[in-house]
Formats: structure tokens, sequence, C-alpha cells
């Protein structure tokens, strides 16, 4: 089992906006967290990037905006 959903893979970049770590694997985990911590840089670079694709894809603004997209295609075909 993986928390790296295939939504997860397709809206965030790994290893650029977010780190994806395979359910239970600690050592994974414990390496990741500690290449984080002990780079200052590389952790708030991805932070900012994982903000700005939070901000610019995963707002209610932005899923109202996706919604109002494909509502005239889903009318149509439902015959509205």
């Amino acid at each position: 089992m993986s928390l790296a959903t295939p939504y997860l893979r397709q809206e965030f970049s790994a290893g650029q906006e977010l780190e994806l770590i395979p359910y239970g694997d600690r050592s994974r985990l414990n390496e990741t967290l500690s290449v984080l911590l002990q780079n200052e840089t590389k952790r708030r670079a991805m932070a900012a990037a994982g903000r700005k694709a939070a901000l610019a894809r995963h707002t209610w603004d932005a899923r109202a905006q996706q919604i109002l997209g494909v509502l005239p295609q889903l009318l149509t075909k439902l015959g509205g």
C-alpha cells in the first residue's frame, strides 16, 4: 500500500513539491527526513513549490473554475 496515489502523482511533482514515501517504509521515511532536516535550502524550496502548486490548483476558486469549465459539456451530454 502506498499513499502515492495516482492523483498525487498527477497533481504534484515528486521530489520538487512533495516527497512520496511508500506506506510502512520506515527506512525511506527516515532517510528522506534526514536529508530534508540537513538541507534547509532544499526543504524551503520544496515547501515553497508545494505551496505554490496548492494555491494555483487546489483552492475552492480553482476547483470552481475546473467545474465551470466542464459543466457545459456535461449538460450537453445530459440533454440540458
